[in-house]
């Protein structure tokens, strides 16, 4: 399912029913929301479907004011981290996707990320904390772990990766395996 999809199922559970946790959940390529999408998307990452109108935020405030749903995947992400009682979250992104630029799972995790915390954590100091703790993979990308006594909050950033793609790839189902790892330590002696 898109992850726009997927990001408002886990809202509505942790929301709504908090009797069947998650082992974990995974979202690849996602956007922050509908009005931001519609500013940075790219079709084929070549033709800028409405980032003229963005240019021009009178008239973009008047486009995005007409969207029946604004699909905000960020306040989403937020609400589920802090109304689970244990979560194991991993995004994942390219660097090179062509369709929804990486910056905005870059935000995710620092909505997600703040929604852990007492006291907000600004985009440029969580951007020097993920400096510090980032492992490099090469060409594979890189990833940070956030923790906390309720979870994990991974991002995982690929080098290459084509958007419909991304979900494909070995860092989607090792986050699988991570997940399922998370609420059994004993997973992998399980196989």
């Amino acid at each position: 399912m898109g992850s726009a999809v997927a990001a408002s199922l886990v809202h509505h559970m942790a929301t709504h029913d908090s009797s069947h946790p998650f082992a974990g959940v995974i979202i690849s390529a996602s956007f922050t929301d509908l009005p931001s999408l519609t500013a940075t998307y790219r079709i084929g990452g070549v033709i800028p479907v409405l980032a003229p109108i963005a240019k021009l935020p009178p008239l973009f405030r008047f486009f995005t004011s007409r969207l029946r749903d604004t699909w905000m995947v960020k306040d989403k992400i937020a609400e589920f981290i802090q109304h689970s009682n244990t979560y194991h979250l991993a995004l994942v992104h390219s660097e090179d996707d062509a369709d929804i630029p990486v910056s905005h799972t870059q935000e995710l995790f620092w909505h997600a990320v703040n929604a852990t915390c007492a006291t907000p954590i600004s985009f440029p100091a969580l951007e020097k904390d993920k400096a510090r703790k980032k492992v490099d993979l090469g060409p594979g990308g890189w990833y940070v772990d956030w923790v906390t006594q309720k979870g994990t909050i991974s991002l995982h950033i690929l080098k290459y990766g084509l958007h419909d793609w991304q979900m494909t790839y070995p860092v989607t189902s090792s986050a699988v395996r991570r997940a399922f790892q998370s609420t059994h330590p004993d997973f992998a002696a399980l196989n």
